[in-house]
């Protein structure tokens, strides 16, 4: 199992992607950060951008981690939507990995001291706005304890004296001004080219979909996956999560309004194709909707049943003997004879002087109201 790649990730949302890959930018955001040392809590903002060394095979949490809020709306960590910048292209812009530190490190509570005496100070600076807890509260993963450290967070920090640090209640204010956003005005960021992507990972196939209409100018020429795809096929997890291929279910050949089954012996009869030869002139009488009745199976004595099968077989010899139409209709109430003990109350097929030749149209529905 690898330790790290060649990749550096950046996840974002939905907009925030379509936004980078226009501009061919990463822009510095605010990132409010908590750091625990032993007892004091310190909540301060620092002008950043983030990127994280892992390989696909442990992308999971990263990747999968969501909360539901009351509307049962799922939302990823950091927004769904995540592009993999090379390795090389990360170093020559300086992306360095954050020191993750335990809260009862001795000497993180004496930075932190040394940090509000000096505030502002540039060694200190850049020291306190790398540091990470090993270990933290995450709201927006709905994560009491959520490891940072299984992030492996590449940072870079906005030089000092570009834009001063936040404090928490200023940090909501200026989301606040900003419309919900957290991004640094004026608009400060790391450019690169569709040169230096080397994957993008979205959150299904619609969003894969979408991107892949972008004009070719504004679409990198790299692999897309999916969410799906990368816990499948590349962390192997999830697997339960797969959606059966869609495939048309068989019909039922006989349906009825009670139950919507059909009996077997009936629906066997009712298929067979060979009522009437193909040779006879008269109208060939639809004896498939002759015989759709409802479901009496638990009533049919096995007489009856053996009487069917048997008559089933001698079927094909039936219009060398006699006129198709008519004895086919006398055969059809022959059948209806065999049923009168179960149910003495139906009638199955007709009279010969009652016949329409409309009645046998194999497109009708015998049964349609």
């Amino acid at each position: 199992m690898g330790l790290s790649s060649n990749i550096l990730w950046h996840q974002t949302t939905e907009k925030g992607f379509y936004s980078i890959l226009r501009s061919k930018q990463l822009l510095y955001s605010y990132s409010i950060e908590t750091i625990i040392a032993g007892n004091e809590r310190h909540v301060e903002a620092f002008p950043m951008i983030s990127l994280s060394d892992l390989p696909f095979a442990e992308l999971d949490f990263y990747l999968n981690c969501e909360k539901y809020d009351s509307s049962d709306a799922k939302f990823k960590s950091y927004g769904g939507y995540i592009l993999g910048f090379s390795r090389n292209w990360g170093i020559s812009n300086k992306f360095s990995p954050v020191w993750y530190c335990e809260t009862y490190h001795q000497g993180l509570s004496r930075i932190i001291s040394s940090w509000k005496d000096k505030h502002g100070d540039e060694l200190l600076y850049h020291l306190i706005g790398n540091i990470k807890n090993t270990e933290g509260e995450l709201p927006k993963a709905n994560a009491d304890v959520y490891r940072f450290y299984n992030e492996r967070e590449y940072r870079l920090l906005l030089e000092n004296g570009h834009a001063k640090t936040l404090s928490e209640i200023d940090y909501h204010s200026y989301k606040k001004e900003h419309g919900g956003s957290s991004l640094l005005v004026p608009h400060i960021g790391v450019s690169f080219t569709f040169a230096d992507l080397r994957y993008i990972i979205v959150p299904h196939e619609y969003a894969r979909a979408e991107f892949e209409k972008l004009p070719s100018d504004e679409r990198p020429n790299i692999p897309v996956f999916t969410r799906d795809e990368v816990n499948q096929n590349f962390i192997g997890i999830r697997h339960h999560h797969i959606t059966k291929p869609e495939y048309d279910e068989p019909k039922e050949p006989i349906e009825n309004k009670e139950n919507n089954t059909a009996p077997a012996h009936i629906t066997a009869l009712a298929n067979t194709a060979h009522l009437i030869s193909e040779s006879s002139n008269p109208p060939t009488p639809n004896f498939k909707k002759v015989l759709e009745i409802p479901d009496y199976t638990s009533l049919v004595e096995p007489a009856a049943i053996s009487f069917i099968r048997s008559m089933e077989e001698s079927i094909p010899k039936l219009p060398e003997i006699i006129n198709p139409l008519e004895e086919s209709m006398k055969w059809a109430n022959t059948i209806a004879e065999t049923f009168k003990s179960p149910f003495a109350d139906m009638h199955i097929g007709f009279k010969p002087q009652n016949i329409d030749s409309k009645d046998f149209d194999n497109t009708t529905d015998l049964h349609q109201e």
